[in-house]
């Protein structure tokens, strides 16, 4: 299942709306990271990664989403609704095959789970990375792009929500224009499904 399948099926209820805030900083887990993040900036050291939220997102309570997925939200101001803009989660890892072939292969997997879709595939780089854009990847209630990026053998899939737009909003553009990686803490935390796992481990035979 893409990401974007699973992230896009989570419902939220009146437990989950409060007053958030993007913070400096987003400690996943463990101790705080030694790395500082820039001001303005949400960093996951678990994952990795950083990016500076658009005015108007937040992040999430914890407890609600994934663990070491990093979701960016709105509040809608008098209703109990929200409306999601990205989410980064850790798609796999491998050390078998390059950057570029480990995105190339996960992104194809991704298209052989919908073979009737038509899905669309855009080379690209993500943060200095290799990165492919999959546009078509089904999944409710807003479907948006679905990017897999790789960072020394290290796979993320970074969702957007489209919400009957054609591409990316001038937000997730700035958001994605900001994305930074970061030194890590712990182990990655993916846990791909057995089929990408294993194609992933082989990928230098593809």
């Amino acid at each position: 299942m893409s990401q974007i399948s699973f992230l896009a099926t989570l419902t939220v209820s009146t437990s989950l709306i409060g007053a958030t805030s993007a913070p400096t900083f987003v400690r996943a887990g463990g101790p705080p990271a030694a790395t500082p993040c820039a001001s303005g900036m949400v960093c996951d050291p678990v994952l990795g990664v950083a990016l500076t939220p658009p005015r108007g997102w937040t992040i999430p309570p914890r407890g609600h989403f994934p663990l070491h997925s990093l979701i960016f939200w709105t509040i809608i101001p008098g209703k109990i609704d929200v409306r999601l803009h990205l989410a980064i989660a850790p798609l796999g890892v491998t050390t078998a095959c390059g950057d570029a072939q480990a995105v190339s292969v996960a992104a194809a997997w991704i298209g052989r789970s919908y073979p009737h879709r038509g899905i669309a595939h855009t080379v690209t780089t993500m943060a200095g990375a290799p990165a492919i854009v999959l546009k078509g990847v089904p999944g409710e209630p807003d479907s948006g792009l679905e990017i897999v990026v790789a960072h020394r053998g290290l796979l993320y899939s970074i969702t957007t929500f489209d919400y009957a737009r054609t591409g990316l909003s001038p937000s997730q553009r700035f958001a994605l224009a900001s994305l930074r990686f970061i030194p890590r803490h712990g182990p990655f935390p993916a846990s791909p499904d057995a089929a990408l796992a294993h194609t992933l481990r082989t990928c230098a035979r593809e």
